[in-house]
């Protein structure tokens, strides 16, 4: 083991931590080591060696730094640089396949095992230390890693976190955010904000990633080595450290060596919409529409931040806060690139959302003698005539219209020449003979629902027809003998 001498020996040295936390929007993960890629298909369901229960899966290949004593919980992996007192002993572990070679300099191999090296390295005296070890594969393949370790003139006394500042951010967002602006955050876990609610205490969405920092360190090289835990778990190692809470109620986040870190609290709370449903409520356009949405636990529905997008037209307000959000969409209909019209509009409120997915073909649409291809909303709104069995207006001789589409629940108004209409279950009658529909009506209809309604003169059947094909104008009904 080669290193220098680290000549201010005798200088006392105070560590301080004073801690940033910030909302962010992005998910940033970092945390304690876990290994995700086994050996090779033939060094696979090897047996642990006897007694070794603790150690790491197969996994990258990263150097693991083992808890060191006083200043970290769990394994991580191994920071590139980082400070420690003299005297610090690390051990270190090496993930590698059984068949590898594991070769050590600056550390002394205690045990291997069938996924990897463990060795250890005693710092006793100040200066730089480099620690490096190279795994061979059979084939030939071959990698290194190494670390380095300044060894300090200072105690596990000396580092102090004494301060945190919160940075509260709002999304970045105006009512002239662009469809694509609104959509990037839309996708994201959560929008909430990050609330200061009292000293060291701060509250958000579950899902929403929140950034916290250490600043103003010395030593300097200290930073690598500071440990975030999450309800006294060991989750992350260095400077910054990015967590999204995935469940509800008060969590907390503590820095620093354990027996004198700081503590900070987090609230979080889940956001569910009551009013709409994805996939069940249709939300139409040209109307205001008003979501609204509850939290759990309950009581803080006003810090709730709304979001609307839309891939088509516009969707305003942009942005809202509180319980409801009241927000209009318009034009939201435009070409899918397989043909057709897409529409796709959402909500989002903190972590949950409203979307809305749909695609919509475009029909030849009659409009006295002239053809257009149309949605059959706004053919019906041209009062033309549309068909679902042809695609273009080559198709289409506008002198003899099409069958339209329904599409929605209508009614179709079926007059009748007797004068005495009156129902059984499952039938209707006028007088004594069953209503009956003539030509060829039926075959368009689907299920139907029949009621009679006397008292209209001759009385009528009426069909109460639900999405279902029905040439126009209605054809007629008689009461056959």
């Amino acid at each position: 083991m080669s290193h220098n001498k680290y000549m201010q020996r005798n200088k006392a040295i105070e560590a301080m931590v004073l801690l940033g936390v910030t909302c962010v929007f992005l998910v940033a993960t970092a945390g304690a080591f876990e290994p995700p890629r086994p050996c090779d298909a033939e060094d696979e369901g090897q047996v642990a060696a006897e007694g070794d229960e603790t150690r790491p899966g197969i996994g990258d290949y990263r150097l693991a730094l083992e808890p060191v004593a006083g200043f970290t919980t769990v394994r991580h992996i191994a920071p590139d640089r980082f400070a420690v007192p003299a005297g610090t002993q690390l051990t270190l572990f090496q993930p590698a396949c059984p068949a590898d070679f594991v070769d050590w300099d600056g550390a002394t191999e205690l045990f291997r095992f069938e996924n990897g090296s463990r060795a250890v390295a005693v710092l006793s005296e100040l200066g730089d230390y480099t620690i490096r070890v190279q795994v061979v594969r059979p084939n030939g393949d071959a990698w290194d890693s190494f670390i380095q370790v300044l060894v300090a003139d200072f105690v596990l006394e000396d580092v102090i976190v004494n301060q945190v500042t919160p940075d509260k951010i709002r999304l970045p967002l105006t009512e002239n955010a662009t469809n694509e602006e609104t959509f990037a955050y839309y996708t994201l876990p959560s929008i909430a904000m990050c609330r200061s609610i009292g000293r060291d205490a701060y509250r958000t969405s579950v899902d929403r990633a929140v950034s916290f920092k250490a600043t103003k360190m010395r030593p300097a090289g200290l930073a690598p080595l500071l440990e975030w835990r999450v309800d006294g778990h060991g989750v992350a190692l260095g400077q910054w450290f990015h967590h999204a809470f995935e469940d509800p109620g008060t969590h907390t986040v503590s820095v620093g060596p354990p027996s004198q870190s700081k503590r900070i609290t987090v609230e979080t709370y889940h956001v569910t919409i009551t009013s709409h449903a994805t996939a069940v409520d249709i939300v139409p356009e040209g109307e205001p529409i008003t979501f609204t949405a509850v939290t759990e636990p309950p009581g803080f529905e006003d810090e709730i931040t709304w979001l609307s997008s839309t891939k088509y037209g516009t969707a305003k307000p942009v942005l809202g806060y509180g319980p409801t959000f009241t927000v209009q969409f318009d034009d939201t209909f435009g070409p899918h690139p397989d043909g057709g019209l897409w529409q796709w509009l959402g909500v989002k409120a903190d972590n949950v959302v409203f979307g809305q997915d749909q695609k919509e073909s475009i029909l030849p649409c009659c409009v006295g003698n002239v053809c257009s291809l149309e949605r059959v909303d706004d053919c019906i709104a041209m009062g033309g005539d549309w068909s679902g069995e042809v695609s273009s207006c080559a198709e289409v001789d506008c002198a003899a219209p099409p069958a339209r589409v329904c599409r929605y629940t209508m009614t179709v108004t079926i007059p009748v020449t007797c004068t005495d209409c009156y129902c059984t279950t499952g039938q209707t009658y006028c007088g004594v003979v069953p209503c009956t529909v003539v030509g060829d009506c039926p075959a368009t209809f689907g299920p139907v629902n029949i009621e009679c309604k006397p008292g209209f003169g001759t009385g009528m059947c009426v069909f109460n027809a639900a999405r279902l094909d029905c040439p126009m104008p209605p054809c007629v009904g008689t009461c056959l003998p």
